[in-house]
């Protein structure tokens, strides 16, 4: 069993995760007119971000993207969770 304050860093993680990923996806897809990789853009982050604190974590979801509670941190990831489960049953 992972202790809540784990499921908590990993929530913070996946939210910072999918919304870097979505910028700058739309930024190679727009602006440079490239291909993004979504799994090179995993291993990397997840290299760069995965060992920060839920505080730290919580510190770059408010500077980038203006998610500043875990109230809001954890609305998105109910969101990107529902957006997945959506994809999920189209297919």
């Amino acid at each position: 069993m992972v202790p809540k304050t784990e499921r908590t860093r990993l929530m913070l993680l996946s939210v910072l995760r999918q919304k870097t990923g979505q910028s700058l996806s739309s930024k190679f897809r727009y602006e440079m007119n490239l291909e993004f990789d979504w799994s090179e853009f995993k291993a990397q982050f997840d290299q760069d971000y995965g060992e920060l604190g839920a505080k730290q974590l919580l510190t770059l979801l408010s500077q980038y993207f203006g998610i500043s509670s875990m109230a809001e941190a954890e609305e998105a990831f109910d969101q990107q969770s529902d957006r997945r489960r959506q994809r999920q049953t189209r297919y």
